[in-house]
Formats: C-alpha cells, structure tokens, sequence
C-alpha cells in the first residue's frame, strides 16, 4: 500500500511539473481520481474537518455507499452520515435531526436529500437542516419534526415565523377529511387544500376555529391568513363559509358568509 502510495505522488508530481503545488497545475479530475485511489474523498475530508471520530459523527459504521439514484454517495456514523453529490459540497446530518430523517425513509422520504449542513435557527433556540423539498426543524422542548410541500413554502414566507407560530410540534398531517394538510405549531397552525392553498391561523382564532371543528366545521378551511382589520383595532381571518374576527371588546366571534 506504501509503494502505491508513494508512486501515485510521484506520477502527481511528475504531471505537476516538479512542483509541490500540485493542485494549482493539476486538473480537479485527476486529483479526484487519485485522491480517491489512496483513500481520501469528499465525504472522508468532510469527515476529518468535522473533527474525525472525535467530531459530532463519531466513529463511522459503514463504508462508502452509493444512494438509490446511483449518483449520491454516503457514509453512516455513530451519531449522522455525510452524504455526497458530484454537483454539490458534501453534506452533515447528525443527532436528532438525523434520526428524525431515518425514521421518514431518509432520502427517499418526504423531503428527499439534504441540501445544508445542521444549523441554529435565527433565534438560537433551535437546529434545523434544509432538504431538496422541505426542512426537519428540532427545539429542546419539543423535538424534531418536518415540513415539506406548500406548507413549508408558507411558512418561510410569514415575516417572523418564529413569533407569530413558533417551532413546529407535527409533522405534516392528513386532515380528518382527508382533503387537506396540516402542521400545528407551538403558537398555532397551517393548512392547506387544493382548493383554498396553505394559510395560517393563530392565537384565539385558531382557538374559535378548533372549538366549531376545523376545517369540518360550517366555516371550512381559511381562505387567508390571520390580517388586521380595517380600523386597526381588531384581527381576522377568512375561510371559506365565513370569517372569523376577533376584538379586544368582543374576543373571538364568527360573522358567515352572506351576513357580513
């Protein structure tokens, strides 16, 4: 093993012209090539800059393995896996986040493939990890869930989601009709449908809305997200059938379709 070693510098040197810079003169194909014949990949130089079995992935547990596209590859280790594709840096995805992944099916869940390493959510609070097709979000309090689809389009739209709906607490749901998606948060939720797309509701509208039964109630499901009423002093949101409006005066109320 010495000697192939030995004699792969050698030839790199040779293509270098004599340099000690060889990645400066060396094609990125060839370093590829050779690298990965001595032992040194993307997924294993990831590794190592993770701190090697001493980082947050622990020892590893399998060799290199290729994905079900044929295409990625991976690495699982004691507490994550790297994963790798040709058009894009390698990939970590450890701890809870990790596991919560592996119990979807990995990448042929939901979410598909990661896309970015574990990160602190804006407020510090949290860690999340994005996918091709959604994003698994983790909190101390209440553990790791999904969104993915439309629903997480919508969350990433609402200025200060953090605030205004927390961390989520489900995964993506089937409402009980069997029409729509769900996912509840700490402070309140999103649904969608076909028909109506995915809105959110919170606080004591949210309350109102599950006291009638939700989207199986007579008002059916938002139509729009939570706004601020005309002479600023009050909220609402509209559904199908109807709107709910809430004042400091009056609270929660329902006004239907028709009678407004």
């Amino acid at each position: 093993m010495k000697t192939k070693i030995i004699n792969l510098i050698l030839i790199l040197l040779f293509v270098a012209g004599g340099t000690t810079d060889i990645s400066a003169q060396i094609p990125k194909k060839v370093i590829e090539k050779y690298s990965t014949e001595i032992g040194v990949t993307p997924i294993s130089k990831k590794y190592q800059e993770l701190g090697g079995e001493s980082g947050i992935l622990g020892k590893p547990i399998t060799e290199e393995k290729y994905c079900s596209d044929k295409i990625t590859k991976f690495r699982r280790y004691e507490q994550g896996a790297i994963y790798f594709h040709p058009d894009y840096t390698p990939i970590e995805i450890h701890g809870d986040i990790y596991n919560k992944w592996a119990k979807l099916g990995y990448e042929k869940s939901v979410v598909g493939l990661p896309t970015m390493d574990e990160n602190a959510t804006p407020d510090k609070k949290g860690r999340y990890s994005s996918f091709e097709k959604g994003v698994i979000i983790w909190h101390p309090d209440l553990g790791a869930f999904e969104m993915h689809g439309e629903i997480v389009k919508k969350w990433i739209r609402i200025k200060d989601n953090l605030k205004v709906l927390g961390y989520p607490k489900t995964d993506e749901m089937i409402t009980p009709d069997k029409v729509g998606r769900y996912n509840h948060f700490q402070y309140g939720s999103i649904y969608w449908s076909p028909n109506t797309g995915a809105h959110e509701v919170h606080g004591e509208i949210l309350k109102k809305w599950a006291e009638l039964g939700y989207e199986k109630s007579y008002l059916g499901y938002p139509v729009s997200d939570e706004m601020v009423t005309p002479d600023k002093t009050g909220r609402y949101n509209r559904f199908e059938r109807g709107t709910i409006y809430w004042t400091p005066s009056k609270g929660a109320y329902v006004e239907l379709k028709g009678k407004q």
